[in-house]
């Protein structure tokens, strides 16, 4: 049975135009945004990706790279002194 996750996936590999590759990259940084403990399991599959030997794969793979770098909630310390306090 194959996912979604799956097939965002195989169109980060296989899609039929750079645009069809884009938007998967950007949906993969949506599954990030709405599920930042899967973070390394995203990172995992999409370097596999990022050494394809297609071209439009590892252009397609970056793009998903950025898009859940911008979805990665901001980490905040606790206990930590801010400068200035």
């Amino acid at each position: 049975m194959t996912t979604r996750l799956d097939r965002l996936f195989l169109l980060l590999d296989t899609g039929s135009t750079p645009l069809v590759r884009k938007s998967a990259a950007e949906q993969l940084g949506e599954v990030q945004r709405l599920h930042p403990h899967e973070l390394q399991n995203l990172l995992t599959k999409v370097h596999m990706y990022l050494r394809s030997p297609t071209w439009e794969t590892r252009i397609a793979s970056g793009q998903a790279v950025e898009a859940i770098a911008k979805n990665v909630p901001q980490w905040e310390p606790v206990g930590l002194v801010k400068k200035g306090d």
